[in-house]
């Protein structure tokens, strides 16, 4: 059966991307379904947790997301930190958080 090889977080990785392009083009998504798959989730990666920001305007997904970038980088020496914050989506996580959390 095909729909036992999709976990759910690929479900809701899924369903965040149709919504946010949804979103893009004013059409009405389901954001009810979305936070029950997030509850569903035991762990959701940064940039995951990114897109449900942008979707839901929520900023505690922001701050998680930027929680999980900074712990992500501990262990890195400062040459592929400075290179893995220079990759779009983390790059993008710490503007938004300047503009959210630093204003």
């Amino acid at each position: 059966d095909k729909q036992n090889d999709i976990n759910s977080n690929e479900i809701l990785e899924v369903t965040i991307y149709l919504s946010l392009s949804y979103k893009q083009i004013n059409k009405e998504y389901n954001d009810g379904k979305i936070t029950t798959l997030i509850k569903k989730e035991k762990e959701i990666d940064f940039d995951l947790n990114y897109r449900i920001f942008e979707l839901l305007q929520d900023s505690s997904y922001l701050l998680k997301s930027y929680s999980q970038i900074q712990e992500k980088t501990n262990i890195m020496e400062n040459k592929m930190k400075i290179k893995f914050f220079n990759y779009p989506i983390p790059k993008a996580i710490i503007e938004e958080y300047n503009k959210v959390f630093k204003k």
